[in-house]
Formats: C-alpha cells, structure tokens, sequence
C-alpha cells in the first residue's frame, strides 16, 4: 500500500504484454493499413469508410490515406503526423480512422480478449493472463501488508 499519493504515468509500452502496439508498432500498422504508398489501400475496412463518403468528399480522404502511408514512418508517432500536416485536407480525419481502427483490431485479437477460460473461471483466467506482466507486480507491490478486509485502501493513494 502506498503511504503517500502518488501518480503513476502509463504510455503506449503499457500494453504491449497484452498485445497491444508501441507507438512505432502503431507507426508501422498504420503505414500498412493506409499503403502501399501506390495501388490498393492495405485495410479495406478504411476504404470502404472513406468511399461511401462519395467520390467528392472520399477523394482528399484517399490522397490524405497516401500521405500518411507514405510519410507516417517518417515521425516519432502519428500523432506527431497529424499535428504537423492538421491544415492538409483530410489528414487529421484519416489519421484519427486510422488509429481507432488499428487499435480496435490489436484489442481484438489481444491476450485479455482471447482468454482461454479453459474450464477456469473467468477471473481467474485474467489472472492467469496477467501473471507475467507488469501489473501483477504493480498489485503485488500496493497489496503487501495489506489485509483482505482493507484491500479497498491498496489504491487509495494512487492515481493513474
């Protein structure tokens, strides 16, 4: 238990043990989802959102698409993309797609949404998928000395 407050920052690696993209792995998902640079767009979930737009309003969606292929890997994130380009037509938008969907999928194929509960229940089978990262050592850390019956005070002092 924490005897003081204390502020713990979490950053894009939080998640990598659970499946979950570092900002260059964002980079490079969102680089292939938009690309190639030249020819089909690599997510044809994205395309089919930018196209039903009409050709009119798809059409600097599509080029903006290009451009962030293209050019994404080229930054330390995408967010630092979509900053410098936010007056090119279509970029923040396409950008902002881009993340959501890339994200959505890494979830959804992530450890914690393919629990395997064999026979377990599902708490303990999160548990079990926790085990080995991170925050198993995080609890283990706020839960020394504290007993059961005052286990809602191990986070009183923690913010995240």
């Amino acid at each position: 238990m924490l005897a003081k407050n204390t502020v713990l920052i979490l950053g894009a690696g939080a998640s990598v043990n659970f499946g979950l993209p570092t900002g260059a792995g964002l980079i490079k998902r969102i680089a292939e989802a938009l690309g190639p640079a030249s020819g089909p767009m690599g997510d044809q979930a994205i395309a089919e959102c930018i196209r039903a737009l009409g050709p009119e309003q798809a059409r600097p969606l599509l080029i903006a698409a290009r451009m962030i292929a293209h050019g994404v890997r080229n930054f330390r994130s995408i967010d630092d993309m979509l900053f410098t380009h936010e007056e090119t037509p279509g970029v923040v938008t396409v950008g902002k797609l881009a993340i959501a969907a890339t994200i959505l999928r890494a979830e959804h194929s992530s450890t914690l949404a393919r629990l395997d509960t064999d026979g377990l229940s599902e708490r303990a089978a999160i548990m079990q998928a926790l085990a080995d990262s991170w925050i198993a050592g995080l609890g283990g850390f706020l839960a020394a000395g504290v007993k059961r019956r005052d286990a809602h005070l191990a986070f009183q002092n923690l913010t995240i």
